[in-house]
């Protein structure tokens, strides 16, 4: 992997993100991350190898959304493709945490029951309010005595 890559960053007002998103959408498809600042502003970052590109969104972004700033910076490439897995955080819902398989030493706390789900590109990683929803029932009616421990579920999905 060993080469750098140019990290873009386009800061915006709220307002302004879901314009940005759509640009991003049209120009950058191989895709972008999306974090929303403590001021309440977004930050999208895109990672590419090709100065020119980078210039070339930039206009593109500037030209629809004046208010926007950017800076760059060189970073590392590497594997991608598992590298996300470091910023991989618990879900823990009621009496539940979720977990991935790769992450065998996690302390149990609060007498809670661990669910280890291998995390797909759209479902599997616990965030999903579904999962969050049913979870948060399950650990409603074992409080009750509504179920136990000794009872099974099984979650097919509706999509």
């Amino acid at each position: 992997m060993g080469t750098e890559l140019i990290c873009l960053e386009c800061i915006t007002a709220k307002e302004f993100s879901d314009v940005v998103s759509g640009l991003l959408f049209q120009h950058a498809s191989f895709g972008w991350e999306e974090n929303t600042l403590q001021n309440g502003e977004v930050c999208f970052r895109i990672h590419y190898k090709d100065p020119v590109f980078i210039k070339k969104i930039q206009k593109i972004i500037k030209n629809v959304v004046p208010q926007v700033t950017f800076s760059e910076k060189l970073v590392q490439n590497k594997d991608w493709t598992t590298a996300w897995r470091e910023f991989f955080k618990p879900v823990v819902v009621g009496k539940f945490t979720i977990l991935p398989p790769w992450v065998l030493n996690y302390k149990e706390k609060n007498n809670s029951y661990v669910i280890y789900i291998d995390p797909g590109s759209a479902f599997g990683t616990g965030h999903h309010e579904s999962t969050t929803l049913c979870l948060e029932v399950i650990t409603d009616l074992f409080e009750k005595k509504n179920i136990n421990t000794s009872m099974r579920f099984f979650d097919i999905g509706s999509g």
